[in-house]
C-alpha cells in the first residue's frame, strides 16, 4: 500500500465483522484507541502495528448503515488522529455480545461489553461523528456523483499537496 499517496476505506453500508484485522496496517507503533468495559473491569484495546504499515493519509467513509465493527474501525482511527472520517453519523450499534445455547436448543444473545473512546464517549447509541459531515444527495447519485467520495478525494488531494 505504501506506493499509493492516499487511502480511502469505504465502510458505507457495512454491517461489521472483525474490526482489527486490518487496523494494524495503519499504525507504526502500539497505541490504545479505546477501552472495552465488561462486568469484570475495563481493558485498553491496543492496536499493534504489522510489518510495513501504511503511512500516508487515510479517509474512512461511513453512513447510517455502518454498524458494529464498521463503527469501531473508524472510531479507533479517528480517536488516535490516524484517519479523517467523512460521511454521515453512524447509528451507534456497537455493543459486544455473547451467545449461549439454551437447554431447548435456542440461542440466547446478550450484550457483555461496552466500547469507550479515550475521551470517555460510549459508542453505543452515540455512534461515530464524522470529521466532515456530508449527506448523500439522491439527485446527484442518479447522475453518478457521490458527494461523500468526492469529498474524500478532495481531502486527500489537499493532504498530498502539503
Amino acid at each position: 500500500m505504501n506506493a499509493t499517496s492516499g487511502l480511502i476505506i469505504d465502510l458505507r453500508g457495512n454491517t461489521g465483522g472483525n474490526f482489527n484485522l486490518f487496523i494494524g496496517k495503519l499504525v507504526n507503533a502500539p497505541v490504545s484507541c479505546l477501552s472495552i468495559k465488561t462486568r469484570s473491569g475495563t481493558t485498553d484495546f491496543i492496536i499493534k502495528p504489522e510489518d510495513d504499515p501504511y503511512s500516508g493519509p487515510v479517509v474512512v467513509l461511513i453512513d447510517v448503515m455502518s454498524v458494529s465493527a464498521a463503527e469501531l474501525f473508524p472510531a479507533c482511527l479517528q480517536s488516535i488522529g490516524r484517519a479523517v472520517v467523512i460521511g454521515e453519523r453512524s447509528p451507534g450499534t456497537v455493543l459486544g455480545t455473547k451467545t449461549d445455547v439454551l437447554p431447548n436448543g435456542a440461542f440466547f444473545v446478550y450484550p457483555n461489553r461496552q466500547y469507550i473512546l479515550p475521551d470517555g464517549t460510549v459508542l453505543e447509541e452515540h455512534g461515530v461523528v464524522p470529521d466532515i459531515e456530508i449527506s448523500l444527495d439522491r439527485r446527484l447519485l442518479l447522475e453518478r456523483i457521490d458527494s461523500q467520495l468526492d469529498a474524500a478525494i478532495s481531502y486527500l488531494e489537499g493532504e498530498i499537496r502539503k
